[in-house]
């Protein structure tokens, strides 16, 4: 097989696509150094050639390959942190609904509470302090999944949510 193909073949292989080709020939027609392109090498050398230029060659192509690899990893680290950064808000804001909604629920058991007490006999004032007591442990879960999607603000320097106000 000539260059072309065996290039074609390594680019068609998922194990070999990322191998850097360069072509060295003989073939210096226009055409020739087009279809080198076209079948994914990276540069192009004609005969007769400088072993010093070659060398060169290999070290500028490495040195893109990693640079485009960093490149590409620090893309990657970017969009997982900007990722994390809109987890962190969305579960900051349903931390906040639902902690004002248990600090409601809370507030109306204990108004209830004062109001019909005399009225309860064991078992229901039981039964209304083990809710009294989940709502007011939801709140506890709530604050800290709300310290928790605030950490990332606070270890960039940020301001964190005041976790305490929110527990009215």
């Amino acid at each position: 097989i000539n260059g072309f193909t065996a290039t074609e073949m390594l680019k068609a292989d998922p194990e070999t696509k990322d191998i850097p080709v360069i072509f060295i020939t003989a073939l210096d027609a226009v055409r020739d150094k087009l279809r080198a392109f076209e079948v994914g090498a990276v540069d192009f050398v004609t005969k007769p050639f400088n072993h010093k230029e070659l060398i060169a060659r290999v070290y500028t192509n490495i040195a893109l390959r990693r640079s485009n690899a960093e490149r590409e990893q620090m893309l990657r680290e970017a969009m997982e942190g900007q990722r994390n950064k809109a987890i962190a808000k969305v579960a900051a804001g349903v931390s906040h609904n639902f902690n004002n909604m248990l600090t409601v629920s809370t507030g109306n058991m204990m108004l209830l509470k004062s109001m019909i007490q005399d009225s309860f006999d064991d078992t229901s004032s039981a039964a209304f302090d083990d809710v009294t007591i989940s709502l007011k442990r939801m709140q506890a879960m709530v604050k800290q999944f709300l310290m928790l999607a605030n950490h990332d603000n606070e270890v960039k320097g940020g301001t964190p949510a005041p976790a305490s106000a929110d527990l009215h």
